[in-house]
């Protein structure tokens, strides 16, 4: 007999060092299937004001 079996899926956060950023870093929503440019720095996140290379 074969039983399903349900996979939850939890989001995985990547630590790293309090000074280590992500610059113009692509980031695509999936509700609205836009992407967008980040920065991130210190865990602060904010839409980068570079255009898309």
């Amino acid at each position: 007999m074969i039983q399903s079996i349900e996979l939850k899926t939890e989001p995985l956060w990547i630590r790293c060092q309090p000074c280590t950023a992500l610059l113009n870093f692509p980031l695509h929503c999936l509700k609205c299937k836009q992407e967008f440019r980040v920065n991130v720095v210190q865990l602060k996140m904010l839409r980068s004001k570079e255009p898309k290379e």
